[in-house]
């Protein structure tokens, strides 16, 4: 599935997916970017810390109400970083 991206975007994908894999107790190998984080083992506030960790690794920061909840899948959370560092 990366190999789909471009180049520069397939790192940004990696980076975030690495995070979410070593962070989500439930990921597997390899993480299914399809699936809720919260059906990964995430809750409310596992949500947030990942957002968090997300904006330190990356260098980037998400407004209120953009918060990260545990319905949101791997790709749907790729796809907010990579807009905010317009990578998408």
């Amino acid at each position: 599935m990366i190999a789909a991206f471009p180049v520069v975007t397939r790192s940004l994908l990696q980076r975030v997916l690495a995070i979410l894999a070593s962070e989500l107790p439930l990921a597997g190998d390899p993480l299914n970017v399809n699936v809720p984080i919260g059906d990964l083992g995430a809750d409310s506030l596992s949500a947030l810390s990942l957002q968090y960790e997300i904006e330190e690794a990356i260098g980037i920061a998400f407004l209120d109400g953009e918060d990260f909840t545990p319905d949101l899948t791997a790709i749907q959370i790729y796809d907010r970083v990579a807009a905010k560092v317009g990578a998408a």
